[in-house]
């Protein structure tokens, strides 16, 4: 839907009030509808999945401008998980999500992992109800910065000063807690022990916990290079990043049960993750980093992985992404598995047009923030903004990865000193714009 959000808004905003509808007054949504025979004790209540609503109205609302489906009444789902009860503003809808990750914080103050987070089998490691997850408080950071926006937006000042103090105290919780010397852990068990650390056998370094912390605007800068060049040396396999290493080997044992006895190489057991190489792009790209921005883009796409290793090897099609690859501590490594059944696609989408090109809607315009790879003289884009056709030329005569020096708009020339943005008035007059971005 993220994808889709700046070329189908209205079809993109129908699935989000349908996801809405599927929240539970306290705030989480339903995950999986279990059978009838199963009790409510056996319900799946992750840490992660209110919060995505929140990434995809602030996306609706930033390519269109228009600020009123805040304020649309949507139901709750029902304790049956059939039927609706009641109903609120999809504001509130956000907002009650966000109270439910504030009511569920360990006690070193990050989210818990409840049944689990993004990553289904961070799950074991929270079990007892206990462990905490970086990754969802990075999220949770990224969705108050943008709930901060909509508020003000809404004259609710307050509310928005408010959303800026939980994001310091997050901040505050990740910079005592998360850094590793190397990299940010990924979260703490019940036990309070680092899931992810350099004392750890296995899975002592995860990728999503580093490039997370870059896309929600957290961490000091010189750790978060720093990580992300640490994820590079330990998880790079030139045909895609690890989701995490090294794996533990074998099938179900004692000393794998935190897997479920995933193979070693496969999916979250030192898999590659394809979907979670996207946010590593995504982070390169916000670091002004190009070169490896490109490159982790190119490596993933399936033709480049048969060109590489062989269509005998991949054993998957061409033309459709693989939710993982198997990694290098399996036998088979690079064999394509669950095709076609992953977000990959629509992440690349995002990242090759807002990241990479850089041509990225926001509440304040639409940013034009390329981060290409360096041999690149520039690139051309065609693109609708808010009822304007804007014919986007952006050189690169020194041939840099990051950095716009100008923008003009049909000759007249765009304040970028706080950022390269084309709002609405910029374009008011154009039917067709030329804008001419000068990078450098």
């Amino acid at each position: 839907m993220l994808a889709q959000a700046y070329r189908k808004p209205e079809w993109a905003y129908e699935m989000l009030e349908y996801l809405a509808s599927q929240q539970f007054e306290d705030g989480h949504p339903v995950h999986i509808m279990w059978p009838e025979e199963r009790t409510p004790a056996q319900d799946i209540t992750r840490s992660d999945n209110h919060l995505w609503i929140v990434y995809l109205a602030y996306a609706i609302i930033a390519e269109t401008g228009d600020m009123s489906i805040l304020d649309r009444e949507i139901p709750f789902l029902a304790p049956d998980k059939i039927n609706h009860t009641g109903s609120a503003t999809l504001w509130e809808h956000l907002l009650r999500g966000i109270e439910f990750t504030e009511n569920h914080l360990g006690e070193h103050g990050l989210p818990l992992i409840l049944y689990s987070d993004w990553n289904d089998h961070i799950g074991p490691f929270g079990r007892r109800g206990k462990g905490e997850s970086v990754m969802v408080s990075e999220q949770l950071i990224y969705a108050l910065r943008q709930l901060s926006e909509l508020a003000l937006l809404r004259g609710e000042v307050e509310l928005a000063a408010k959303f800026k103090d939980r994001i310091k105290q997050q901040e505050d919780a990740l910079s005592k807690y998360a850094w590793d010397g190397d990299w940010y852990i990924r979260g703490l068990d019940d036990d309070s022990m680092p899931i992810g650390s350099h004392s750890a056998k296995h899975m002592n370094i995860w990728l999503n916990a580093q490039s997370w912390m870059i896309i929600s605007g957290a961490g000091d800068k010189k750790k978060n290079i720093h990580a992300m060049d640490s994820a590079r040396e330990k998880l790079d396999t030139g045909l895609g990043l690890l989701l995490n290493a090294p794996g533990f080997p074998g099938w179900p044992s004692k000393e794998s049960s935190m897997v479920n006895g995933l193979p070693a190489g496969f999916s979250e057991n030192g898999g590659i993750f394809v979907q979670a190489n996207c946010w590593a792009i995504m982070a390169e790209a916000l670091l002004g980093r190009g070169d490896i921005a490109w490159q982790y883009y190119k490596q993933v796409m399936p033709h480049s992985v048969i060109k590489k290793m062989g269509i005998e090897r991949y054993r998957s099609e061409a033309y459709a992404y693989c939710s993982t690859m198997l990694g290098i501590a399996n036998e088979k490594f690079g064999w394509g598995l669950v095709s076609q059944v992953t977000g990959t696609a629509a992440w690349m989408d995002v990242v090759a047009t807002q990241y990479i090109l850089g041509i990225r809607p926001t509440l304040k315009g639409l940013l034009i923030d390329p981060s290409i790879p360096s041999e690149w003289d520039g690139y051309t884009v065609e693109r609708i903004y808010r009822g304007h056709k804007l014919h986007i030329n952006v050189k690169n005569p020194g041939h840099v990865c990051h950095g716009v020096k100008s923008v003009t708009v049909n000759g007249n020339p765009i304040n970028i000193t706080n950022g390269a943005y084309i709002n609405e008035q910029a374009v008011a007059k154009c039917v067709n714009a030329q804008v001419t971005v000068i990078m450098g």
